[in-house]
């Protein structure tokens, strides 16, 4: 089976500094970035709060970043054959 293993959890946190570009300008990407910091921590907290443990994983390559989302549509095509 692919994916998580039971009892595991996965949110993805992701950055659109183009959305914030035409009222930030410049400091959009700095912005984003501090936002993005708060939003982990915000997990991180409510997660030790339910006694969970969270674990950040920031070296993911597409391939295994589809297989852990379920989105065979970007899988590469020599995944997708490892799959069958």
């Amino acid at each position: 089976m692919y994916g998580l293993s039971p009892g595991h959890i996965l949110h993805r946190t992701h950055l659109y500094p183009l959305a914030e570009a035409w009222k930030y300008g410049q400091r959009a990407f700095r912005y984003c970035q501090h936002d993005a910091g708060h939003a982990i921590g915000a997990i991180c907290i409510a997660a030790a709060g339910l006694g969970w443990q969270t674990r950040m994983i920031d070296d993911l390559g597409t391939d295994e970043l589809a297989l852990l989302m379920a989105r065979y549509a970007t899988m590469t095509p020599s995944l997708k054959s490892r799959m069958s």
